[in-house]
């Protein structure tokens, strides 16, 4: 091995020696995240009581439109859902935006 490689090779050992030293260090000194150990209390507690959970009230009336009608806002057309009838094309409304000119 030339004195060069022999060189690198001793800086990448140490270097690496270093990493692991810090790390060893790092996991040394900083304290574990670990739950608090409870403390007794000279007094007796009383465990919360159970509040009612509230009913929840329906946001979304899934039935409020068809999802069949070919005339319904949410009508669903794919291979198991064709369009009935098959040549429907919905009324066109007039345009309310006005053309402009650059």
């Amino acid at each position: 091995m030339s004195r060069k490689g022999f060189l690198s090779a001793m800086i990448a050992a140490v270097v690496v020696l270093l990493i692991v030293v810090i790390g060893l260090v790092t996991l040394l000194l900083v304290p574990a995240t670990a739950k608090p150990k409870p403390t007794r209390s000279a007094s007796p507690t009383r465990s919360p009581s159970a509040t009612p959970t509230p009913t929840p009230t329906p946001t979304f009336d899934k039935n409020q439109f068809s999802t069949t009608d070919a005339t319904s806002l949410w009508v669903m057309v794919d291979k198991q859902h064709p369009l009935n009838p098959r040549d429907y094309a919905p009324a066109l409304a007039p345009s309310t935006c006005r053309a402009t000119r650059d």
